[in-house]
């Protein structure tokens, strides 16, 4: 093999280690930030202000009904 290519080869080798370090550094700083959003009052002892809050609910979670008791019966009892 030539020297040019050795050197080039080389080279390439020690960029990719380093883009390598990179990326399994980034991907231990996710996990650890995974790990520590998973977590809530629920499954830690973090207290339950610090979990993160919901969106509140609607006001009238059944959907479109009318007001008011059943109707009433139309015929009489006689």
């Amino acid at each position: 093999m030539e020297p040019s290519k050795k050197q080039f080869y080389l080279r390439r080798i020690a960029e990719l280690e380093k883009q390598v370090a990179e990326l399994l550094a980034q991907v231990a700083k996710l996990s650890e930030e995974v790990t520590r959003l998973s977590k809530n009052s629920s499954n830690s002892s973090k207290p339950p202000l610090s979990d993160i809050v919901k969106p509140p609910k609607p006001d009238n979670p059944k959907g479109p009904r009318r007001q008011g008791g059943q109707p009433a019966i139309s015929t009489a009892h006689v």
